[in-house]
């Protein structure tokens, strides 16, 4: 199975939205009209425990701050591109800033807010 074959797998079967993560790759997002795929920065890593649970808090976050949950669950409604990007970069961003750091610590919204205003400048 490669990585389209999955996403659509998924989407077939109901789902709204698909997400597949590729580690020090990045991530891609997929929905009926829409598919993002955003590149993960170069780290340090220095542990993988909690990158995973680190990705799905930060697009939990993205899409519950923004007009993406309203519109999964909107019959008929799509998915703003830019916002489905940017939800996606922030759960990159937090698994990035997870692994920084020995254990199980994702970063407070703070930290992500910061290494994203820092990302823009």
């Amino acid at each position: 199975w490669d990585c389209q074959r999955i996403l659509d797998h998924i989407l077939e079967r109901g789902a709204k939205l698909a997400v597949m993560t590729f580690g020090a790759r990045g991530a891609t997002a997929r929905a009926k009209n829409t598919e993002v795929m955003v590149h993960s920065r170069p780290v340090k890593i220095v542990d993988t425990i909690g990158a995973g649970d680190a990705f799905m808090s930060g697009l939990l976050h993205g899409l519950l701050n923004s007009s993406l949950a309203q519109s999964l669950t909107t019959k008929g409604a799509t998915l703003d591109q830019s916002e489905l990007e940017f939800a996606l970069t922030q759960a990159t961003r937090c698994s990035e800033l997870t692994v920084l750091t020995s254990g199980a610590n994702p970063p407070r919204l703070e930290a992500l807010n910061d290494s994203l205003r820092a990302q823009i400048s």
